[in-house]
């Protein structure tokens, strides 16, 4: 196991300085699907049982319309951590590149039609049991992960 940890951490190491930096050191023009890789990697050294849609994926058409019709409907999040914790039967995360947050500066979710469809199924999950989040970037998600992971989220029946 100490082998398997150590090598991805190098894995993560390597792919962490392969992004490009701004000036402030932040990551700047990571995609979505580098964020996606980050996260899993994550999520293989904290040894979690995890599933992922193939996000970043360019699929060829024929492909992607399969693909479509062996799910209910649309707006699924990127990433399911099967482990339950604080009440809940898993957590599935929406993964969104640290650019592009689905929140406004107000705070409001975005009136994007696609953020709005992806907030109706989180909602859906909650209301099964599920907690599902959108998390801007890495870093976002790590703490959601810990946090949840930790217990420090738990379900509250109304």
């Amino acid at each position: 196991m100490a082998n398997n940890v150590n090598r991805f951490d190098s894995d993560l190491l390597n792919l962490l300085r392969s992004l490009p930096l701004s000036r402030s050191n932040q990551m700047a023009n990571v995609t979505e699907k580098q964020t996606h890789a980050l996260v899993c990697q994550y999520l293989r050294i904290r040894n979690v049982m995890f599933n992922t849609d193939m996000s970043g994926i360019n699929l060829p058409i024929g492909l992607a319309v399969q693909s479509a019709k062996l799910r209910s409907n649309t707006g699924y999040p990127d990433l399911t951590i099967y482990e339950p914790r604080g009440g809940w039967f898993a957590l599935f995360i929406e993964l969104k590149r640290p650019s592009k947050s689905p929140y406004l500066k107000s705070g409001k979710l975005s009136t994007n039609k696609k953020v709005q469809e992806q907030n109706r199924v989180h909602l859906d999950l909650i209301e099964r049991g599920y907690l599902a989040l959108f998390a801007t970037g890495f870093d976002e998600a790590k703490r959601i992960i810990d946090a949840y992971l930790d217990g420090q989220i738990e379900r509250i029946e109304l």
